[in-house]
């Protein structure tokens, strides 16, 4: 077989952004085989994207760093003589809310796949169809 014959040397196969291989499927091992329901998939991708952390945090330091430049603002002077002259809560407050937006920002842009998603979802719940199916334990004596 030539190098030409391999579809993993193919471009076709690349992920667009990087360039590099996309990753192989994780296995479940001996977990058995489960398919989502329309409404699962739907629950899970929306559940996820709605709690994912970046939104979180950009969130939270979005309204820290309004209430934070909003002291700068409104007492500059009480910055100004702890810290040799220097706004600290301005500086801190913008800067806190820059960063509140780029986590914002990248969570809008790139929100999990839904593949990965997905692939969790149906892992969850093997997982939780092979704890249905196993036998009672003689732990309750």
């Amino acid at each position: 077989m030539s190098d030409t014959d391999n579809s993993r040397g193919s471009s076709a196969n690349k992920e667009p952004w990087t360039g590099a291989q996309p990753a192989e499927p994780l296995t479940t091992g001996d977990l058995p085989a489960v398919q989502l329901t329309k409404e699962e998939r739907d629950d899970a991708i929306r559940d996820t994207r709605r709690f994912d952390l970046r939104r979180f945090l950009g969130g939270l330091f979005v309204v820290y760093g309004v209430l934070v430049t909003g002291m700068g603002i409104a007492r500059p002077d009480d910055d100004k003589a702890l810290t040799g002259g220097i706004p600290i809560n301005l500086y801190t407050g913008v800067a806190m809310f820059i960063i509140g937006l780029a986590f914002l920002l990248w969570d809008h842009l790139r929100p999990v796949s839904e593949d990965d998603i997905l692939h969790s979802a149906e892992k969850s719940k093997a997982q939780s169809l092979q704890g249905e199916d196993l036998p009672a334990s003689d732990t309750a004596r």
